[in-house]
């Protein structure tokens, strides 16, 4: 196999083969159509688009996606180790570290954090809205669309939905 050199680091060691490298785009790409999974079944967005425009919509945000996140790979095969990518090592704060140093890192971080914690609060809402439409439409009992007087907000579905969140972690360990 042909080694792959790592030119961008001051060492230039051999990072691992092609064909592994590769593979890490590969991977890459794949990680590109996770970014975009669940966008299609949205419920609130799904009510007020129009039938003509999901298409198109939903074709630009694969693009996008698939674009940015081979790019992103790429680069991360051209100028990390393979140990580091492959050590389970955060790879984007790996990269800030390299290419801004130690306060990019730490913006990275901080801004992965901040997506994660929006990632969990729209899968909230999104649950919740679920639950209360297939409440209303007789798939589910109606207490989940149940609201409390003062602010108008689903608690049933909310709670279940927070003890869903809470089962899924204590079964991934």
């Amino acid at each position: 196999m042909i080694p792959f050199y790592d030119f961008g680091t001051e060492l230039g060691t051999t990072t691992g083969t092609a064909i592994e490298t590769v593979r890490a785009i590969f991977y890459g790409v794949c990680i590109a159509f996770l970014g975009v999974t669940g966008f299609e079944c949205t419920p609130s967005y799904i009510e007020v688009i129009r039938p003509k425009d999901y298409a198109a919509i939903l074709r630009n945000l694969i693009i996008v996606s698939a674009l940015l996140n081979t790019i992103l790979s790429f680069f991360a095969c051209a100028l990390l180790p393979m140990s580091t990518l492959l050590g389970g090592a955060n790879v984007l704060s790996a990269l800030g570290s390299l290419a801004g140093g130690r306060w990019l890192r730490i913006l990275v971080l901080v801004d992965a954090v901040s997506v994660l914690l929006g990632g969990v609060m729209t899968g909230t809402v999104t649950t919740t809205q679920l639950l209360d439409r297939m409440a209303h439409d007789h798939v589910l009992p109606r207490w989940f669309s149940m609201r409390l007087p003062l602010t108008g907000n689903q608690y049933i579905a909310t709670l279940f939905s927070m003890g869903l969140s809470l089962l899924l972690y204590a079964g991934s360990g």
